[in-house]
């Protein structure tokens, strides 16, 4: 958790440890389903991923769950790190 959001990473594990935000939670995609009870529905969800690409489905399907707050990272880890903000090796 990340102050109040909640932030899931759904990169592959290979990926994952390449760089990742602290607070973060590795949930890769493919798992989402078999950890979603372990996911606080009371709280804001933050979904990144590599680029961007799977963390919309990844939203799409919590919300199908009943997560009422669930959003992503544009650009996903890729655009964080241009940024420069700091992450995990």
């Amino acid at each position: 958790m990340r102050g109040n959001v909640y932030l899931i990473d759904v990169r592959p594990e290979h990926l994952y440890v390449k760089g990742y935000i602290q607070e973060s939670r590795a949930i890769p995609l493919g798992f989402l389903s078999m950890f979603r009870t372990e996911i606080p529905k009371e709280e804001k969800i933050v979904i990144i991923d590599w680029a961007g690409k799977q963390a919309p489905s990844a939203c799409k399907y919590l919300k199908n769950e009943g997560f009422k707050d669930v959003s992503w990272v544009s650009g996903g880890m890729t655009a964080y790190m241009k940024k420069g903000y700091e992450v995990v090796k």
